[in-house]
């Protein structure tokens, strides 16, 4: 019905997806517990049937560390990725960057109780020298994990993908898949993707006015934001595959980390590339590009690289393109307005649901990537609970299919997207 069942005020802001525990409606004991994170780095364990709290644990205790990525749930352990804010905070010149180090953090899942943590970057972070302010540089830093671990239960490990270096010098942990042993949090082995990438929010000309801590770098800023897909091929090998803001798609060999295949699907940039998550089904890979158009990113590339926002399949075999549909830039005038795809798509059986920054729900055919139907949620919705409501960009985490429906929201006001506050139930249309 979309009636209000109850609510739970969380420390703070709520980014990530939520997690449901296993259990059987049928046993009287069982309790169904939703995992989720804050932005202040605070984890929830929550029964699902009342919005009790079960527990909850402060998992970092660095002061710009968030929860953005979903945390992913095994054999009674809670694997929470972490990211931080703290590229924002080196916009000021006085701010001494950087200090935080991206991280997983395994939890018991009953009461909570950290079992192990394993850093992306090894070595705590040290003075390396001082900008031109005079701060001190702190090296090496970042390498957040903004996405939700993908387990591999055969192996016995996580992949994760990271982000880019906060400092200078950038280090052999930034943008690239990790592997973590699932029992211990031991580094199994580190592909990195984009060497040499430092970046941080005072490399932005439209942001700061001061870049003496933008590092020596400058980038590109090539973050893999999208969770790592493992999948099996149509010969019946596992893949590890990644997307990343650079555009480009690689998929891995799980046991070493070795490169099988990479494919430059879109230009990539600062806001460019795969950005929340892609979907894999029937052998093939789906590609979301944003490819938002950024002034940095008209400076490094230029029109020689024009941006290629849309929707793309790659067979998962060898990564060749098996089709292309391009985003069509509807927005016009309107401000806030993005051809391209930022949502976590989601694949069933012969359709892709994507999600686009310009306010449209678009449902593509998987097999030729036409769009089969259409949704504008750029307007009024009338809620269940009596209230207005309206739609605007889609970003972050992507729909919910269940039991023939579709659940999902609309409205992304980050990054000067299209606000909007509706979430929408899609389904068979009743008599």
């Amino acid at each position: 019905t979309g009636c209000l069942r109850w609510s739970f005020r969380a420390g703070g802001e709520v980014r990530n997806a939520m997690v449901l525990s296993p259990w059987d409606a049928g046993e009287l004991e069982a309790t169904p517990t939703l995992y989720f994170g804050d932005i202040v780095g605070r984890v929830y364990a929550l029964d699902a049937r009342d919005g009790e709290l079960r527990w909850s644990e402060k998992v970092t205790e660095h002061p710009d560390g968030t929860l953005t990525g979903a945390a992913a749930l095994h054999d009674g352990i809670l694997y929470v990725p972490l990211s931080s804010l703290e590229v924002v905070s080196a916009v000021n010149p006085a701010y001494e960057c950087c200090s935080f180090r991206g991280a997983v953090v395994a939890l018991n899942a009953a009461p909570g109780e950290e079992v192990w943590r394993a850093h992306t970057i090894p070595e705590p972070p040290s003075k390396v020298g001082e900008t031109r302010a005079g701060t001190n540089i702190l090296a090496p830093s970042g390498a957040p994990v903004w996405n939700s671990p993908a387990i591999d239960v055969a192996r016995g490990q996580l992949y994760v993908g990271t982000g880019e270096n906060y400092s200078s010098p950038a280090d052999g942990n930034s943008d690239a898949i990790i592997a973590f042993d699932l029992k211990t949090g031991e580094k199994r082995w580190v592909s990195q993707q984009t060497p040499g990438d430092a970046w941080n929010a005072a490399c932005l000309s439209d942001y700061t006015s001061n870049d003496a801590n933008c590092p020596e770098e400058n980038g590109p800023d090539y973050d893999f934001g999208a969770s790592p897909m493992l999948v099996t091929r149509g010969d019946g090998r596992d893949i590890v595959v990644g997307g990343q803001k650079s555009g480009r798609v690689v998929a891995l060999d799980p046991e070493t980390g070795e490169v099988l295949w990479k494919n430059q699907v879109g230009r990539g940039g600062v806001q460019g590339g795969v950005h929340f998550g892609m979907a894999a089904e029937g052998g093939r890979l789906y590609i979301p590009i944003n490819d938002m158009i950024y002034p940095e990113d008209a400076e490094r590339y230029g029109e020689a690289r024009p941006p290629k926002p849309g929707l793309y399949a790659l067979d998962a075999a060898t990564g060749e393109l098996l089709w292309t549909t391009p985003a069509e830039d509807l927005c016009g005038d309107l401000e806030g307005c993005d051809p391209g795809i930022s949502h976590a798509i989601k694949a069933v059986p012969g359709a892709v649901i994507a999600g686009y920054l310009d306010g449209r729900l678009r449902v593509h055919d998987g097999e030729t990537g036409a769009v089969i139907w259409e949704l504008n949620t750029l307007q009024k919705f009338e809620t269940v609970s009596g209230e207005m409501a309206r739609g605007g960009s889609f970003s972050g985490g992507g729909a919910i299919v269940a039991d023939g429906m579709v659940y999902l929201n609309s409205g992304y006001g980050l990054y000067g997207h299209m606000p909007g506050n509706v979430f929408l139930a899609l389904g068979p249309r009743g008599d």
